[in-house]
């Protein structure tokens, strides 16, 4: 198993983890998950371009059985939940 360079612990919270208790580690483990999901998450997004509607609109009209009227209902709720997440 390789070690990860950027991810270290010293002895001292090494021998801290050794003696938590349940409630003590379901704490530490939710900080950690906290500080690298909120790091991985603002990583993850600002490298991701923006949904271009548009094309989406042209895959989904590619598929057989979505008409237009469907596919203006679909991309209307698209629409609607991206501007409630912003």
């Amino acid at each position: 198993m390789a070690i990860r360079k950027d991810i270290v612990i010293n002895r001292k919270q090494y021998q801290d983890i050794k003696k938590m208790d349940h409630n003590q580690m379901n704490v530490y483990l939710q900080n950690v998950y906290k500080s690298a999901y909120m790091d991985g998450f603002k990583a993850g997004t600002e490298s991701v371009p923006g949904i271009d509607i548009s094309k989406i609109s042209g895959v989904l009209l590619g598929i057989k059985g979505l008409g237009a009227k469907r596919v203006a209902d679909i991309l209307e709720a698209l629409e609607k939940e991206f501007e409630n997440e912003i």
